[in-house]
């Protein structure tokens, strides 16, 4: 409070929820209730590192760190004026002070000279009693949940979020998971990655500002693909991505014997409900925005307001059909699948320590840096046995640089094809990749005896899976070969900027339509400042 001319006769008393943190959901006016020492004890008993309440001529002395506590602006022989929470630690004393006071008594003042003193932002009415409250808010950590429904979920051709700005929570963008259920009929069994292949592209707005967003109509699910692909085991995702829809590592259409295609049949309906009189199974799908700058594990600051939108795509994207009949294609063919009971999960959180460091945007803008994932490709010349593709990519030479064949006809949608089918062109001999006409380090790569034992240690050394123990059960060399991606990473001496281009050198000349995919991975720093603006640069 703001002078001795108010009491501690805080006449306002709060509720607590269940979660253990405070909220302020209802208000009584009592006449002679106080927010005493003891009452402030007891509701702070059981969180760490608290050590009590204490009047200004009796500072504790801390010696283990960090300490919290309660200080009263006033001395032991006083009733007493206002509480205010101070966290401290090895190098910095934290004042939680909700009134924010610009004088304390001389015992305080010389107790925050004696270390880097970081105070926290005005956040209670100067005509409130509700200090004591304040100073115990402050002491928590807080973490709520929130279920945010989509805007447009009739729609057919896109799905898009709101989740709204706090003036007291930060929004965990890395912990919004996305649910969704999806009935498939029995004609068809899902494409690995079913959640991520409903859509194309996917937006990301800050403050109705667009950081991030998508110019190839299939780079959601390509750039999410690539993620999974580049930074995590094949068993890891197969069962903790079983939820988005990561079932196994086989291409069905690559599957000669039937009972392979039963175990995979079997393995991509796991625990669907299956109803019969429909013929549907019923999918139940959770997943994470599969985008860098969402990625990121560093909250956003207050009063931000985040959008996500996502492009839908057509069934032939996320199915195969496996059925004998033409009855499920008519249900799914040439339409988005239905999405229903579709919302998200998101966490807000607060703590000391992370409304301290948050406080910072007032002299400097909040940064957050990243990888970002593009997706380009080039339709590959037919009936051709050396193929050059000139100016592949241009601009800021990207950190990491990865590239793939697939077929055309799948990779533009079929139903008896999966679209993520990278499988090794056997009629490939040999590769070249060059930056600005010099061929990158570790190009050009001669493959031979249809064996790419060259790429496969390429890719192992990029991803960092060589003499790496700790990676177990990563891509084998007869699984590259079902799903065979080229890479590079980019080092220092090599230029910062120009053109690449791209040398194919077959056996025998193509005869099928055949496209190159290609994902540029760039370092990316975007920053917010005290206003809200936002800027994007790529490193």
């Amino acid at each position: 409070m703001e002078s001795s001319k108010r009491t501690n006769d805080c006449k306002k008393e709060a509720k607590y929820s269940q979660n253990k943190r405070f909220q302020k959901v209802e208000e009584k006016v009592k006449e002679e209730k106080t927010m005493s020492e003891f009452t402030i004890l007891k509701r702070l008993q059981r969180v760490e590192n608290f050590i009590g309440c204490f009047p200004c001529d009796a500072i504790p002395k801390c010696s283990n760190f960090p300490s919290l506590f309660i200080l009263n602006t006033d001395s032991s022989n006083t009733k007493g004026t206002h509480w205010f929470a101070i966290r401290e630690d090895e190098t910095t004393i934290e004042v939680f002070d909700s009134l924010k006071l610009r004088k304390y008594s001389p015992e305080i003042e010389k107790y925050l000279s004696k270390k880097k003193t970081v105070r926290i932002r005005k956040i209670q009415p100067n005509k409130s009693f509700l200090c004591g409250l304040y100073s115990m808010d402050e002491s928590y950590d807080q973490r709520v949940l929130k279920k945010h429904f989509p805007k447009d979920l009739q729609s057919s051709e896109l799905l898009s979020f709101e989740f709204e700005s706090d003036p007291n929570l930060f929004l965990l963008k890395n912990k919004i998971a996305i649910h969704m259920t999806i009935a498939l009929h029995e004609d068809f069994i899902p494409s690995n990655g079913f959640a991520a292949k409903q859509f194309g592209v996917m937006e990301v707005e800050l403050n109705s500002q667009l950081i991030s967003s998508s110019k190839t109509t299939c780079e959601y699910f390509l750039a999410d693909y690539i993620t999974k692909f580049a930074n995590f085991n094949r068993d890891y995702v197969t069962s903790a991505y079983q939820m988005e829809g990561y079932y196994d590592n086989e291409i069905y259409e690559y599957l000669a014997n039937k009972t392979d295609k039963e175990e995979v049949k079997l393995l991509r309906r796991p625990q669907c409900l299956h109803d019969s009189k429909l013929k549907k199974y019923i999918y139940e799908l959770v997943f994470f925005p599969s985008n860098g700058f969402c990625l990121d594990n560093k909250p956003l600051p207050l009063n931000t307001t985040m959008k996500l939108k996502f492009n839908r795509l057509r069934s032939e994207y996320s199915t195969v059909h496996i059925g004998s009949t033409s009855e499920g294609q008519k249900a799914h063919q040439g339409q988005p699948l239905e999405i229903t009971d579709c919302y998200a999960l998101c966490e807000y959180v607060s703590s000391p320590a992370m409304r301290n460091y948050f406080t910072r945007i007032k002299s400097k803008p909040i940064s957050y840096k990243y990888q970002e994932v593009t997706v380009s490709t080039r339709d590959i010349p037919e009936n051709t046995n050396n193929i050059t593709l000139h100016n592949i990519k241009g601009g800021n030479t990207p950190a990491y640089f990865f590239f793939a064949l697939t077929q055309t006809d799948s990779f533009q949608g079929s139903m008896s094809k999966e679209t993520s089918s990278f499988g090794f062109h056997a009629d490939l001999q040999n590769i070249n990749l060059t930056l600005n006409g010099q061929s990158c380090v570790g190009y050009p790569m001669r493959i031979t005896n249809e064996l790419p034992i060259w790429p496969y240690y390429r890719l192992m050394d990029i991803l960092d899976r060589l003499v790496s123990p700790s990676t177990p059960n990563t891509i084998a060399l007869d699984s590259f070969k079902k799903s065979a991606i080229f890479g590079h990473e980019f080092m220092a001496s090599e230029e910062s900027q120009g053109w690449m281009n791209l040398y194919l050198d077959f056996k025998e000349a193509t005869k099928n339509a055949q496209t190159l995919v290609m994902w540029s991975v760039h370092k990316v720093k975007v920053t917010i400042d005290e206003h809200g603006q936002v800027e994007k640069e790529i490193l």
